[in-house]
C-alpha cells in the first residue's frame, strides 16, 4: 500500500517530539548540595524511590513526544491509495464507462427507466471529467475493447445506447474495460459500472482472469460500481411456455402450459391466449406473493403446419414490459411412419402396441381412420414380400427389425442408403437371428457391431450402466429411468464386437453391450441402434425365445424408449421451433416420415438452398444458403422478440419455415448479486460499490484519495493524553507507601529528641 500526506508540510511537525527533550536539558537546575548526616536513612530510601521514578518519567517523557509527533501527523493528513489531491477532479482521466444494457434495466419508476438513470448518471461523470481526458464508452451487450472517445463525443453517443434483448455477462463488459483503459496514459485511470446488479447479469462463477487482475494492480485501476435500483422492486413475468406434448399431430389433444412468477405483494392479473392471432382464451389467475404458478390453456384442433402461439399478461401492467408477452411456434404433422418388420407376430407386437396402444392386432388390422396418433404404424412379416423394396422403405421414417432370422445382400444394400439419406434404423437380435446374414460385408456397412455368439446366463443379470448424456437416456426423469433398467431380468444375449464408429448406450450388470448406436457421416445420414437382447418376451421361461422381460408390463422403460426412439432417429427429438434472443437457431429442413410422398430424401440433393428470412415489424430481409448435403439450416444473430419465418426462394423446394423468439426469461428475475460476490469477481481493493450518485462521492474519494489514517491518529492521540494524565498524577502523587511511614518516624524520632518535655516547660 503507498502512504502519502494531504499535507506534507505539516508533518515537518514531527520534529517537535524533541521539544521535552529541549526543555529538560534547557531548564535543568543545577542542586545544590547540602550535607545533612543525620537524613542518611532517608536518603537511602530515597535512592530506591528515584530508581523507579526515574524509569516513569522516562514513560512520561516518551509519552509527550510521542503525542506531538502524532499530532503533527494527524495535521498532516496521511492516507493509503491516494492518486490525487483531496477534491481535484481536474486530473485528466482514463476513463471507462460501462452501461449495462440488460433487460432488466428497463425497470420503469417515476416514468424513467434505470437505463435513464443511468444515462444521466454517465453525463454528470462525463460533465465532471475534464476535456483532456479519454473515454471508453463500453456497451455491455458488445464487450470488446475500443478506441477512447472525448468527454463530448462520449456524451453524443449516450443516447445511441438502448437495451439489448441478447446481452452479455458484466464480467465481460468490465474485463473489456480495464483492457481498455490501461492502454491510457493519463494520470488517473478509472472503470464505472452503471447496473442494476441484477443477478442475472453476472457470471458468478467466473472472476476476471490473472492478467487482468495484474494490469488493475500495476497501473493502478480503480472500478467503481454504482448501483441503480428501485425502492421496492415488483413484477409479474411470464417465464416458460411450453406444449404438453413432445410430437404434436393433427386432430391429437394439446394443451399449452404458461409459467408465471410474481415477485412482489399478491396480485390479480388477467391472461390473454392467442393462436395464429385469433383470441382463444381468457384466465384470471391470482398470484400470491413471490411465488410462482401454471396455467394450462386447451388448444383447439390445429391443422398441419406452422402455428403462433402467444400468451400476455393485460391489465395492471407493472414496471416491466418486456416479460408480460410469452411466444411458442409449434409445428403440427402427420404422424410419423414407423415399419415393424418380424418373422413372427408375437416378436413385432410388443414394439407395435409400445407406439400406438390402439392397433388391433395384425390379422384384424384395418386401415387407419382419422384417429390422433403421432405414430403410423405398418407391420409386416419378414416372409411376406419384400419389405425393403423403395416403395415401403421410401414412406417410412423409422424401421423396427426384430428378431428375423435372415437379411439378404440386396435388402442390407437397400438398408444401407435408406439410413444415409437419413432414416432410423433398430435391430433387435434373438432366438432366431443368425449371425452368418448379419456378419457379412454389407451388413458390416449398417451393423453397429458383429454378432460373436449367443451367452446363456445361469442366473439373469440387468440392465446396467447407461450413457446419461444420451438424448434417449438424458430425460427430467433419469433417475427413475435408470432404476427400472437395473430391475429388467436378463438372461440371454449376444456377444458382439463393437464397430470403431459404434458407441455403447446401455450395458448390462455384466459390462456387456445391451443398445449401441452408429452414426455416418453426412449431414442428412441418418442413425442405427441394436439391442443385443430382443424388443418381445416369452411369457414361459422356458421357452427358447425367452431371453428378457424388457418388454414385461411391470416395467415402464421399454415403452418409454421405445417411443422415443422414433421422434430421436427421425431427426424430430432435436428440433427446435423457439428461442431465446442471441441463441443459435438451428431448423430441420425436410424433416422425415412427417409428410406424404418420398419423405427420406431431399429433391435438391447435392445442391445449396437459398432461403429468406424475415424478422418481425421493419427487420430487413436476409438471405441465407443451406450447407451443402445438410438437413439443417442455422442462423445466427437473432435478437428481435418475435415470429420469423424462413422461406425457400424457390417456393418448390420445400415448405415455409418459421420460429419464434423471446427476451431470456432470466432477465425478469430481479434478484441483486451480493456485493461480496462482486469482490471476487473483481479486485477487491481497487473496487468501490456506491448506491447511486448520492454515494458516488464517498466511493471515489476512498479511491482516489484513499483512506486516511485521521480518525486512527486521532484514536491514537486521546489514548496517549490518557496515558500521560495517568503517569503524570502517578508521579506527582503525594506518598502514602512505606517510605512515608519510614520518614515520619524518623522525624517523630529527632522531635522528641531535641524538643523539651512538657513537664521541662512546666517546671520553669
Amino acid at each position: 500500500m503507498d502512504l502519502t500526506l494531504l499535507h506534507s508540510g505539516l508533518a515537518a511537525g514531527a520534529a517537535l517530539a524533541a521539544l521535552p527533550i529541549l526543555l529538560h536539558l534547557f531548564q535543568r537546575r543545577t542542586p545544590k548540595k547540602v550535607v545533612f548526616p543525620a537524613l542518611h536513612l532517608i536518603r537511602a530510601q530515597s535512592i530506591k524511590t528515584n530508581r523507579r521514578l526515574r524509569i516513569k518519567n522516562w514513560l512520561l517523557l516518551l509519552a509527550r513526544m510521542a503525542l506531538i509527533a502524532l499530532m503533527a501527523l494527524a495535521l498532516a493528513r496521511p492516507t493509503l491509495h491516494s492518486q490525487a489531491v483531496l477534491g481535484d477532479e481536474e486530473v485528466s482521466t482514463g476513463l471507462g464507462l460501462v452501461i449495462d444494457t440488460s433487460l432488466s434495466m428497463t425497470y420503469q419508476e417515476g416514468g424513467q427507466t434505470l437505463l435513464d438513470e443511468a444515462r444521466e448518471a454517465a453525463r454528470v461523470l462525463l460533465g465532471k471529467t475534464p476535456s483532456s481526458s479519454q473515454v471508453y464508452l463500453i456497451d455491455s451487450a458488445e464487450p470488446v475493447k475500443i478506441a477512447p472517445l472525448s468527454p463530448s463525443a462520449a456524451r453524443a453517443r449516450l443516447d445511441e445506447i438502448k437495451p439489448r434483448p441478447a446481452n452479455r455477462p458484466l464480467n465481460d463488459a468490465i474485463a473489456a474495460a480495464i483492457r481498455s483503459v490501461a492502454e491510457s496514459d493519463q494520470p488517473r485511470r478509472e472503470v464505472f459500472v452503471l447496473t442494476d446488479l441484477a443477478r442475472t447479469s453476472w457470471d458468478v462463477g467466473r472472476a476476471l482472469s490473472e492478467a487482468e487482475k495484474t494490469l488493475v494492480a500495476d497501473r493502478g485501476i480503480s472500478i467503481y460500481v454504482i448501483r441503480l435500483k428501485a425502492e421496492a422492486p415488483r413484477n409479474v413475468a411470464i417465464i416458460a411456455l411450453e406444449p404438453t406434448a413432445d410430437l404434436i399431430t393433427e386432430a391429437a389433444p394439446l394443451a399449452i402450459r404458461a409459467t408465471l412468477v410474481n415477485q412482489g405483494p399478491a396480485t390479480t392479473r388477467r391472461v390473454d391466449f392467442s393462436v395464429d392471432g385469433q383470441p382463444r382464451g381468457v384466465q384470471t389467475v391470482e398470484l400470491g406473493a413471490d411465488t410462482e404458478t401454471q396455467v394450462l390453456f386447451d388448444v383447439p384442433k390445429l391443422a398441419r403446419g406452422l402455428h403462433q402461439i402467444e400468451v400476455r399478461l393485460a391489465e395492471g401492467a407493472d414496471p416491466l414490459d418486456f416479460d408480460n408477452v410469452r411466444l411458442l411456434a409449434i409445428r403440427v404433422r402427420d404422424p410419423i411412419k414407423v415399419l415393424v418388420v418380424s418373422d413372427l407376430v408375437i416378436d413385432g407386437e410388443f414394439i407395435a402396441n409400445a407406439l400406438d396402444p390402439s392397433l388391433e392386432p395384425l390379422e384384424n388390422a384395418q386401415e387407419m381412420g382419422p384417429v390422433a396418433r403421432p405414430f403410423r404404424v405398418e407391420r409386416r412379416l419378414a416372409r411376406q414380400g419384400d419389405w425393403t423394396a423403395p416403395e415401403t422403405l421410401d414412406n417410412a421414417a423409422v424401421v423396427f427389425v426384430n428378431n428375423v432370422e435372415r437379411i439378404d445382400d440386396q435388402q442390407w444394400s437397400r438398408l444401407n442408403a435408406f439410413v444415409r439419406r437419413g432414416g432410423g434404423l433398430v435391430l433387435g437380435v434373438g432366438h432366431r437371428t443368425d449371425p452368418d446374414f448379419y456378419n457379412t460385408a454389407l451388413a458390416r456397412q449398417v451393423m453397429p457391431a458383429a454378432l460373436d455368439q449367443v451367452v446363456r446366463l445361469r442366473e439373469s443379470t440387468t440392465f446396467g450402466r447407461a450413457e446419461r448424456s444420451h438424448p434417449l437416456i438424458d430425460t427430467p426423469y433419469l433417475d427413475e429411468l435408470v432404476t427400472d433398467l437395473a430391475g429388467i431380468p436378463v438372461s440371454v444375449f449376444y456377444a458382439v464386437t463393437p464397430a470403431p464408429s459404434a458407441a455403447v448406450v446401455v450395458t448390462l450388470a455384466t459390462n456387456a453391450p445391451a443398445l449401441l448406436e452408429r452414426n455416418f457421416p453426412g449431414g442428412r445420414a441418418g442413425k442405427v441402434l441394436l439391442w443385443t437382447t430382443p424388443l418381445s418376451r416369452r411369457p414361459n421361461p422356458n421357452d427358447p425365445a425367452a431371453w428378457n422381460e424388457f418388454p414385461n408390463p411391470s416395467f415402464w422403460s421399454f415403452v418409454d424408449l421405445t417411443y422415443r426412439t422414433v421422434p430421436y432417429l427421425a431427426g424430430l427429438a432435436s428440433e427446435r421451433l423457439t428461442y431465446e434472443a442471441g441463441e443459435e437457431v438451428l431448423l430441420t429442413i425436410d424433416p422425415v416420415g412427417t409428410s406424404g410422398g418420398s419423405s427420406v430424401g431431399n429433391p435438391e440433393e447435392g445442391a445449396t438452398r437459398q432461403w429468406v428470412v424475415t424478422g418481425p415489424g421493419d427487420t430487413p430481409p436476409e438471405r441465407i444458403g443451406t450447407p451443402r448435403g445438410g438437413n439443417l439450416l442455422p442462423i445466427l444473430g437473432i435478437e428481435t422478440p418475435g415470429f420469423w419465418s424462413v422461406k425457400p426462394v424457390n417456393p418448390n423446394l420445400g415448405p415455409a419455415l418459421g420460429f419464434a423468439v423471446n427476451p431470456p426469461a432470466r432477465e425478469a428475475l430481479l434478484k441483486p448479486i451480493e456485493s461480496t460476490e462482486i469482490e471476487l469477481l473483481l479486485v477487491k481493493d481497487r473496487l468501490a460499490i456506491a448506491e447511486g450518485l448520492a454515494d458516488l462521492k464517498r466511493a471515489t474519494a476512498a479511491q482516489r484519495i484513499g483512506r486516511e489514517l485521521f480518525p486512527v491518529l486521532m484514536a491514537l492521540i486521546l489514548i496517549l493524553i490518557t496515558l500521560e494524565n495517568l503517569l503524570a498524577n502517578t508521579f506527582y502523587r503525594p506518598a502514602h507507601s512505606h517510605d512515608v511511614q519510614v520518614a515520619a518516624g524518623i522525624g517523630r524520632e529527632r522531635q522528641d529528641r531535641y524538643e523539651p518535655s512538657a513537664d521541662f516547660n512546666s517546671t520553669r
